[in-house]
């Protein structure tokens, strides 16, 4: 009876470490095919500079000045302060929730204004869909990410 239980916990053991490994992978699989880009779809990011990071800094988004609304075919820019080791990326959901998908480099354009800080312009389909839009702003390396919403209303 005593190797019943040895093996079980064992068995219990090994299925825990597979799960682990198992997430561990997915998310990093996630995180590395969500930073790819193709010729076909272009996720604009800004990186600032090369410096390392650092084990005891945490990413973060301080979101700075940007309109609360946008007109279909103008832009529509924010400004946007995290860490100078960071990269930066957004990506633009529509009311529905579905992403925008960039299909060139004039859709988005993004810069670094000094260390640390970003400006991120989105230009605004000329047939955008009215209503409430999300911009989700991530900066960071994979496993130290922050993430925020900044909600924009296309009028």
């Amino acid at each position: 009876m005593m190797f019943c239980m040895t093996s079980r916990t064992s068995l219990q053991k090994i299925i825990i470490a597979v799960f682990i490994i198992s997430t561990a992978l997915m998310a990093w699989y996630i995180f590395s095919a969500y930073r790819e880009t193709s010729s076909s779809i272009v996720i604009p990011s800004i990186t600032t500079s090369t410096a390392p990071t650092k084990a005891t800094d945490r990413a973060f988004i301080n979101v700075g000045a940007h309109a609360s609304t946008a007109k279909p075919g103008s832009r529509w820019t924010v400004l946007m302060t995290a860490p100078a080791w960071a990269k930066c990326m957004a990506d633009v959901y529509n009311p529905s929730g579905q992403v925008q998908i960039f299909e060139n480099t004039q859709d988005a354009e993004a810069t670094t204004t000094a260390a640390g800080q970003f400006k991120w312009t989105w230009f605004v389909p000329a047939n955008a869909v009215k209503g409430q839009w999300t911009i989700k702003l991530l900066c960071g390396t994979f496993d130290n990410l922050a993430a925020t919403d900044v909600p924009v209303r296309v009028e």
